[in-house]
């Protein structure tokens, strides 16, 4: 029971709004020392099972607002991935006790791979959520974020994973042997220890030896319209959405900002309409006189049909010359919210979940071009939850990308902790592409990232929330040394997940062969 009971409470606390980040550190340790005793199958299954099903609860306790079924059974799949983790574990590790150094060294090596590779999973499997990834818990801090560069997110969950189980080996040692004194010391701590202050000093001091160098970039006006979720689609407040998002962009044109983003699907009706563009949005954008990188809807039916086709884009508009030719199609869309899985086969799902029409993803990873502060620059747009996703930011960032801008609603969640837990992925995919990240959110967080994970700018009210209505004109600026020069992990993506599956595969074949020839036992 209490192994169950700090399992949850330091995973939750490790995790925005509540952002102990220092909990990552022994967040496992408590249930690992239980595992090293070898209880009970059926025990390990409930305990940990059940604190895992209560800790996602939790942590996405305001995906309620939209659905009481989904988020039930969303938190029981996430916390599916950490029992089957846990599980492995307690098959390999009481058999550890007695191994020598080397062995105990594989095998905790191949659980952390494991837990990378259940992470990794988690980001295409039933269509892929891999929100709240270990790394996240970091996201405030910079130090050791930087290892992310390289090997992606999953670089750092490995070490944090590691740590945990190399903290655990030597604390069952210490309980074991306490009376030998500290004769049998767990060496794999050590490894771990010396892993933990390299990521954390060696990859920072190497990766901001050019940090003090920034060179401007542009001054950006980001929107935050504060619209509710409940009017934001009733044609009776049309004119009430269209007024605030006209009288906010009015106000940061009057500080002369070079570029204005405004959020997701934030106009009350399609931009694009067949070939027909709205003309309000010319006007909005005339008055100002400053480029506009907007989300709006797209209906792409043909001139006079009557099923719309609609898109979820993101539109970059001139002042001279209107709305771009091109524009951003969101790729990754929310299931049962944006698209009805297999349609097709199932048409009467649509009377369960009336989404009012399928949303068509987009296939380009092209990043849009804005004209800011005198240059042309290459946005990489992410919709909504799609900075959840490390791989559509790095291909954005193969592109071209600039920087990074991410539009999103957050209304539908509530005021809770969704808004931090979503900046989060974004801290993330600004060290992985070593990009500045941009965030405009219609009730949330929004604000700027530099490439190092710093955040720059958080627009909040003068109590400290971001949920209020307003904007802010920040100047964004960069590190000469990223200009046009793509990170390894942008280069070459998902190697560490490879590696970390090398490392369990290894361990499951080092303990099977343990089982049948017998491995090296402590001699110490």
């Amino acid at each position: 029971m209490l192994a169950g009971v700090l399992t949850v409470l330091l995973t939750v606390i490790a995790f925005p709004p509540f952002n102990v980040a220092e909990a990552a550190y022994v967040f496992a340790v408590p249930a690992l020392l239980w595992l090293f005793r070898g209880p009970a199958l059926r025990q390990v299954f409930v305990v940990l099972g059940i604190a895992h099903f209560i800790g996602w609860l939790i942590l996405i306790y305001w995906l309620r607002h939209v659905t009481y079924p989904g988020f039930v059974f969303l938190a029981a799949v996430l916390g599916l991935y950490a029992t089957i983790w846990y599980l492995v574990a307690w098959r390999w590790l009481p058999d550890l006790r007695d191994r020598d150094w080397r062995h105990r060294l594989v095998v905790l090596a191949g659980l952390a791979g494991l837990w990378v590779v259940l992470e990794w999973i988690r980001s295409f499997f039933l269509s892929g959520f891999p929100w709240l990834t270990l790394a996240a818990s970091q996201w405030e801090r910079p130090l050791l974020l930087q290892v992310a560069a390289w090997t992606g997110a999953y670089g750092l969950s490995f070490v944090f994973v590691f740590f945990n189980l190399a903290l655990a080996s030597y604390f069952d040692r210490l309980m074991r042997f306490h009376r030998q004194g500290l004769r049998r010391l767990a060496p794999e701590f050590y490894l771990a220890l010396a892993l933990l202050l390299t990521v954390g000093f060696g990859f920072y001091r190497f990766s901001v030896a050019h940090g003090p160098e920034r060179e401007p970039m542009f001054r950006a006006g980001i929107v935050h319209p504060h619209i509710p979720q409940d009017i934001k689609w009733d044609r009776e407040y049309a004119d009430r959405i269209m007024g605030v998002l006209e009288r906010e962009t009015q106000l940061l044109g009057g500080l002369e900002p070079d570029l204005i983003i405004w959020p997701e699907a934030v106009t009350p009706f399609p931009l694009v309409r067949g070939r027909q563009v709205s003309p309000w949005i010319g006007s909005v954008v005339r008055a100002t006189g400053v480029p506009l990188l907007i989300g709006s809807m797209a209906d792409q039916s043909d001139d006079g049909s009557q099923d719309p086709v609609w898109r979820n884009a993101a539109f970059v508009i001139d002042p001279v010359e209107g709305v771009a030719a091109d524009y951003y199609s969101k790729r990754k869309l929310v299931p049962f919210g944006e698209y009805i899985p297999l349609h097709s086969l199932w048409p009467w799902m649509s009377r369960i979940v009336p989404i009012g029409g399928n949303i068509i993803p987009g296939e380009s990873d092209a990043p849009l071009v804005v004209r800011a502060g005198g240059d042309e620059w290459a946005a990489g747009v992410l919709i909504c939850y799609e900075d959840v996703f490390p791989a559509l930011a790095r291909r954005t960032v193969r592109e071209g990308a600039d920087f990074l801008a991410v539009i999103s609603n957050n209304a539908w969640y509530g005021k809770e902790g969704m808004p931090a837990q979503h900046a989060a992925h974004s801290v993330l995919r600004a060290v992985e592409t070593r990009r500045p990240v941009l965030r405009s959110t219609n009730q949330g967080w929004s604000g700027w990232i530099d490439e190092y994970g710093n955040i720059r700018e958080v627009l909040l009210d003068r109590d400290g929330s971001v949920f209020f209505r307003g904007g802010k004109v920040s100047e964004i600026h960069r590190d000469p040394h990223w200009a046009g020069r793509p990170s390894f992990y942008v280069r070459y993506g998902d190697w560490f997940v490879a590696l970390a599956g090398t490392f369990f595969l290894l361990a499951l074949a080092r303990q099977r062969f343990a089982a049948i020839r017998g491995a090296p036992r402590l001699r110490d």
